[in-house]
């Protein structure tokens, strides 16, 4: 086993066993989405309360109306980086931690092509 996989083994475990799991680069090297986004989309970070334990952001996609420039923004509320065991377990949990390429442009195709959708 490389040394990779047993990092990202002990990550699993820090989890399972609820201990702290630290948002710092600790485990930034180990647990990295390669590839994040296709640019079809404006992402950028909102202000969140302090009671909120999520990241909010904006979602901005272009307008496909003739020649405007107005964008169809979205707000969205991505999950805390402390994930409970109970988060784990499930059909599918894999949108609770980011939003995924694919997530991205099926979004961008459905707005570009509403009226198939209507």
């Amino acid at each position: 086993m490389t040394e990779l996989a047993r990092q990202r083994w002990r990550m699993l475990g820090e989890i399972l066993l609820s201990k702290n799991l630290q948002t710092s680069c600790e485990h930034d090297d180990i647990s990295i989405m390669r590839f994040k986004t296709f640019g079809l989309c404006v992402r950028s970070s909102l202000k969140s309360n302090d009671q909120d334990d999520g990241t909010w952001c904006k979602i901005e996609f272009p307008s496909f109306q003739d020649n405007q420039s107005n964008v169809i923004s979205l707000d969205i509320r991505l999950c805390s980086t402390k994930i409970d065991y109970a988060d784990l377990i499930g059909f599918n949990n894999t949108g609770n931690t980011c939003i995924w390429p694919s997530e991205e442009v099926l979004a961008f195709y459905c707005l570009k092509e509403k009226e198939i959708f209507e």
